[in-house]
């Protein structure tokens, strides 16, 4: 048995007895023609074929991480004989899954060098390079540079202005259409949601009580954006995901609100306030004064409970049932502790309620009272007819009355003589 260099790393066994010419640890610098030559007293005779090597990647692209608007780079090598195509293919984003960028491993170089794909010679070919562009549909520029140096290939897929979307899974594809082989290795590239990060609904928010408030939390970049949640001043978090959902119970839930998203490429924060409303007032007393007017009085919001300083009330009437068939909310504005509704309905039920505001905005609105206004003397005439039967008695009658806002109660007959 002997052995014998090929290329600068590489060994041979070569076995005499049986005339076989065995190859162990096979890689691309094997690629090439071999020859057996047959030699005797008389003469000799030679043959040879050509070893084919399937494409295997040696250095594949790793993960990166890198803020909006920055370049990058991923690198990919490969070796192989016939020298391997390098495709770039990419996936993550729904817009742009299965976009691919083709390399060029048997472009002429700009220095004329030749073509390394599908050579028959024994020795693999020069160096060659080539640069192709793509234009994305957002007008980013790709540029993949593509190096061939005997029977490796290097390809770069160069990513001039990252932007939010371009997170995802790279895919390094290095194929032998030659002997209908492939291989594949992955990177993923994690953009940082810096300058992205927003809270809806933004600013200063008012919120009834006894609802609740929802925040929500977006953000661009990835993958694997997290969302955490924190009330500045506390020590609440709340890390379920991108909606934060705060109970309006008392002023105390009221402040400024932070939400944090990050990834493995950075992070960032924005912040919103929530300003509870004040309390609401107690009715102490609704009274009718008229068949048109009720009064209504009312506590002043506990201090505890204000949360600001009031500029006015809102009273707020409703008729249980009304003459007109239409039942209509009515509202009237104070800054007193007290006021009269007037222009109602004669002996009507009213619903009425009361709230409070400050420069955020209304409280809720109190419990309500019921109270009706006054009956009045009837307003309208009868048409009564009469006609004698007898010497004593004389028939007489009238049309009832139908207004469902008065309630009579007796018909009185007068004799005017």
């Amino acid at each position: 048995m002997n052995s014998f260099p090929v290329g600068e790393r590489l060994y041979v066994l070569m076995d005499e007895t049986s005339n076989t010419l065995q190859l162990t640890d096979v890689a691309a610098a094997f690629a090439g023609l071999y020859q057996c030559t047959v030699t005797n007293a008389a003469g000799s005779s030679n043959d040879s074929t050509l070893l084919y090597v399937a494409p295997n990647i040696i250095a594949g692209p790793e993960n990166m991480t890198t803020n909006v608007s920055m370049s990058v780079t991923f690198s990919c090598m490969a070796e192989g004989f016939p020298v391997p195509d390098i495709v770039w293919e990419y996936e993550g984003n729904s817009e742009r899954d299965g976009s691919s960028f083709p390399g060029s491993s048997s472009a002429s170089s700009e220095s004329g060098g030749g073509s390394t794909s599908g050579e028959m010679s024994g020795s693999p070919s020069d160096s060659t390079s080539s640069s192709q562009t793509y234009m994305s549909s957002d007008g980013q520029i790709i540029i993949v540079n593509t190096t061939v140096e005997g029977t490796a290939v290097n390809s770069t897929l160069t990513i001039d202005s990252v932007q939010y979307d371009y997170f995802g899974v790279y895919h390094c594809v290095a194929n032998s259409s030659l002997l209908d082989r492939l291989t594949s290795a992955e990177a993923t590239l994690s953009v940082s949601p810096e300058g992205s990060v927003a809270i809806t609904p933004p600013g200063v928010n008012a919120t009834m009580r006894g609802s609740n408030h929802t925040l929500t939390c977006s953000a661009e970049g990835g993958p694997g954006n997290e969302v955490s949640w924190v009330k500045l001043g506390t020590e609440t978090e709340n890390s379920d995901g991108p909606e934060l959902v705060i109970p309006i119970t008392n002023a105390s839930v009221g402040g400024v609100y932070q939400c944090t998203v990050e990834n493995l490429a950075g992070s960032d924060s924005a912040t919103a306030v929530v300003n509870v409303p004040i309390g609401s007032p107690e009715i102490i007393a609704a009274r009718a004064l008229s068949p048109t007017e009720i009064m209504v009085m009312w506590l002043e919001v506990p201090p505890a409970e204000r949360n600001g300083v009031i500029s006015m009330y809102a009273v707020r009437y409703v008729p249980l049932e009304t003459c007109s068939g239409t039942v209509t909310e009515s509202i009237t504005n104070t800054s007193m502790t007290s006021t009269i509704l007037t222009g109602l309905e004669e002996y009507v039920e009213y619903d009425i309620s009361v709230r409070a505001f400050t420069s955020v905005g209304p409280g809720p609105y109190s419990d309500s009272v019921v109270e009706r206004t006054d009956e009045d003397a009837p307003d309208m005439k009868l048409n009564a007819t009469a006609m004698a039967l007898s010497e004593t008695e004389i028939a007489v009658s009238w049309v009832e009355l139908s207004d469902i806002c008065q309630k009579w109660q007796r018909y009185g007959i007068r004799d005017p003589i």
